[in-house]
């Protein structure tokens, strides 16, 4: 609800009481007070004004500390640490709330020593808290998020302005995109939460200049004109060219006046989309949006706030059967966490998807955990220089696995949304390797080495404790076994004379690299763990 329609309640409600009104009336007239109320309705843009306004002529901590917090839901960590620094300097009555609070914005900002040290004072207050012992794990070691850095190549993208340019989708031979630039022409619509245009979406095609060998994008032009949508567009999802999964905002809750965003479907039939079909589980009192489809199992991914979930956006999954869509069910506790899980991306059996609950450098970053019978495996985080301090979100990768989008305001200092593109060199999945097991008697043993012929072969991943791969060896002892997505295995390996032997295996992260295994098993050792090389 807007000052002004509040305004125009509280005109009528005088008639009334107006002792109550008169009390009101001064708390309007009361910069902060008016500025806590744009807060509470997410106006981040009008309170920030109103708590500048107000510390310019009375400089106190807790004054700051919502300075803090308003910079800090704006995006800009630097500007929120730095009000926060006079809150702490004022303060010796610090809670584990702001130890907390405190932590994250120096997390956010980069600076992870400072971060450290507030979540270790945090975990004074709670020394059994394990999620917050992990992301202090993490920063302490933050370097193993560098380690694959030289396998990605991130670009910012010719189309970025000076708004907001975010949440890319794949189309054709370029992308569709959201963006709050202002149209040209009719009726501007602004939104109080950011005080900029409603979004809309934006597309743009992949070209390349053979003469200077430069690849670039086209001017952008508008999407989805005869997509209905109500103000916002959000996030958009396109199956082939038939299929579009796309979130606009509803009506307003009844309860809270807060326009969520819903889910809607539509198809393109002559060349025409459709009317849009409602997700049957869209509620005006909570979120559904940010949709991603793997068409293969006919699932639908999407982030939501609705009751039940751990805590912030959780991601959903649901499944249609027979043109019907089952009940979301929850990702579970290995994927949302009690902050924000989002912008989910799935293909194959791998999910990518953001979060600011799982240790990381700060900010949304991208993470990836694979599916396997709609149970996720292990989370990685993706790391640098796709993750940054900053928020980085909405990755979108090709159907060769080699190059993809995604979001981040990390870019001049504008901490605007924008998008980049990032050429991958990991190693893609599925692929087979290939090697050979022999046995010896003794570790210091060369010369009665024997082969290990039609030994069976389970692949398991270690996270699930699950055979996902099976294979036999041939009369020469040589084997051939299928790796089936990104993650840490061990080979069990059961030979009729030896019995079983684990062997732990190292894959490759380079896309180009592969390796031919060599086992050998020690009979004195065969049920130890043994290196593959």
């Amino acid at each position: 609800m807007n000052i002004r329609s509040l305004t125009y309640c509280l005109l009528l409600f005088t008639t009334f009481q107006s002792v109550s009104s008169q009390t009101l009336f001064s708390e309007l007239k009361n910069g902060e007070k008016r500025a806590d109320m744009h807060y509470a309705n997410q106006e981040y843009m009008l309170a920030l004004e109103l708590y500048l306004n107000k510390f310019e002529k009375k400089k106190k901590g807790e004054l700051a500390l919502k300075i803090g917090k308003t910079f800090l839901e704006l995006n800009n960590p630097k500007q929120a640490v730095k009000y926060l620094s006079v809150y702490t300097e004022n303060n010796n009555n610090l809670n584990k709330t702001d130890y907390k609070f405190l932590a994250e914005s120096f997390e956010n900002a980069g600076n992870y020593e400072e971060a450290i040290h507030w979540y270790n004072q945090y975990l004074k207050t709670d020394p059994n808290n394990e999620a917050i012992a992990e992301i202090v794990w993490q920063l302490n070691n933050r370097h193993t998020l560098y380690e694959d850095s030289t396998l990605f190549e991130v670009s910012s993208i010719n189309i970025n302005t000076e708004y907001n340019e975010f949440a890319p989708c794949l189309y054709k031979d370029g992308i569709i995109y959201i963006s709050d630039a202002p149209s040209h022409g009719g009726i501007k619509l602004i939104d109080n939460y950011s005080s900029r245009s409603f979004t809309r979406w934006l597309k743009t095609e992949k070209k390349y200049d053979s003469l200077i060998g430069y690849t670039f994008h086209s001017k952008p032009k508008e999407f989805g004109n005869n997509i209905e949508s109500r103000f916002n567009k959000g996030t958009l999802y396109i199956s082939g060219d038939s299929l579009i999964f796309y979130s606009s905002n509803g009506s307003p809750s009844k309860i809270t006046g807060k326009s969520n965003l819903q889910l809607f479907i539509s198809h393109k039939v002559n060349g025409n989309w459709t009317d849009p079909e409602s997700f049957p589980y869209n509620n005006l009192e909570y979120s559904i949006s940010q949709p991603t489809y793997n068409e293969e199992t006919q699932t639908l991914y999407f982030a939501s706030d609705m009751p039940g979930g751990h805590g912030g956006l959780d991601l959903y999954l649901s499944k249609s059967i027979n043109g019907t869509w089952t009940k979301p069910i929850n990702l579970g506790a290995d994927i949302n966490t009690e902050k924000d899980e989002c912008y989910p991306f799935i293909i194959g059996t791998t999910l990518y998807f953001a979060s600011n609950g799982h240790p990381g450098l700060g900010g949304l970053d991208i993470f990836r955990s694979y599916f396997i019978n709609e149970k996720p495996g292990q989370i990685k985080n993706i790391g640098f220089p796709i993750n940054t301090n900053f928020d980085d979100f909405g990755l979108v990768i090709s159907s060769k696995n080699d190059e993809g989008y995604f979001t981040s305001n990390r870019n001049g200092g504008t901490l605007n949304d924008d998008i980049f593109s990032v050429k991958i060199g990991l190693q893609t999945y599925p692929i087979k390797i290939s090697g050979s097991i022999q046995a010896k008697e003794l570790h210091d043993e060369v010369e009665s080495i024997s082969t290990l012929k039609n030994s069976t072969l389970a692949l398991i991943d270690k996270h699930r404790g699950e055979a996902v791969s099976h294979a036999l060896s041939n009369e020469y002892g040589e084997f051939s076994i299928t790796i089936p997505y990104d993650g840490e295995f061990y080979i069990k390996i059961n030979d009729d004379n030896l019995g079983e032997a684990l062997v732990n295996l190292d894959i490759p992260k380079e896309k180009e690299k592969q390796s031919t295994y060599k086992i050998v098993i020690v009979k004195e050792l065969f049920n130890t763990n043994n290196k593959a090389n």
